[in-house]
């Protein structure tokens, strides 16, 4: 998985010119990207499901709503995964694992960015985005079963 983000990050990273700033060529900026994505993916997994989630006892395993849920409460509620986890008590708390994790790793990017990329709104825009992503990556688990299902149903049925 880390690999396939890190591709896809490359490719948007390339096709939008956005941070990191490794030009436009897309050799050698494309492999440049996708180190940079990877080494991005890597140091937040360490630093919010590892290092700072096993210090504050915070789960940080997404569990999925039910289908029985309305389609914008679990959009709402995937999202605000990124801000909100379970303790290892299984209380709701402010997920600072994510948070600060994400902010420990958009500062450790600066040392293989480029220096164009190394900025103070640079490195905010990194965590910003890191902390939105991690959000919307919760969608996959969220309604991936439910297509599943839905397309399986459909192809047994012929339609």
């Amino acid at each position: 998985m880390t690999l396939g983000a890190g591709a896809l990050s490359a490719v948007l990273s390339q096709a939008t010119d956005s941070t990191p700033l490794y030009g436009r060529e897309v050799w050698p900026a494309y492999p440049e990207r996708f180190g940079s994505a990877v080494g991005d993916i890597v140091s937040q997994n360490f630093f919010s499901d590892f290092l700072l989630a096993s210090a504050l006892h915070e789960d940080t395993r997404y569990i999925r709503r039910s289908p029985a849920h309305r389609l914008w409460s679990r959009v709402a509620y995937a999202v605000s995964r990124s801000v909100v986890v379970r303790t290892d008590l299984g209380e709701a708390t402010f997920n600072c694992s994510n948070v600060v994790g994400t902010a420990m790793s958009a500062a450790l990017s600066n040392a293989y960015y480029p220096a164009a990329s190394r900025t103070v709104s640079a490195t905010a825009v990194n965590w910003g985005t890191s902390v939105a992503g991690s959000g919307l990556a919760n969608l996959m688990p969220e309604f991936w079963p439910d297509f599943h299902a839905w397309i399986k149903r459909h192809l047994r049925s012929g339609h």
